[in-house]
């Protein structure tokens, strides 16, 4: 699985983008943020393979997850 993550979401961890990790079963956004340690998920819009997803959908190891901080307007 390939994850990008903004920048602005890695602070704090010593990871960079993008990170591939290989996932032996499909385990849930949540459960992957969680293995890398990420603290703040609730800041996150999270896309699979380019369509937006909640934290308890399931990811694959042939997914492509991005993770950007929540934008909005008004």
């Amino acid at each position: 699985m390939v994850i990008e993550i903004s920048d602005v979401l890695l602070q704090g961890t010593n990871l960079e983008s993008p990170i591939q990790v290989a996932l032996p079963a499909p385990i849930t956004i949540r459960e992957v943020m969680i293995e890398l340690g990420i603290q703040h998920m609730g800041y996150g819009t999270y896309f699979v393979n380019g369509q937006l997803k909640k934290l308890e959908d399931l990811v694959e190891d042939q997914d492509t997850l991005m993770v950007l901080p929540i934008f909005g307007g008004g």
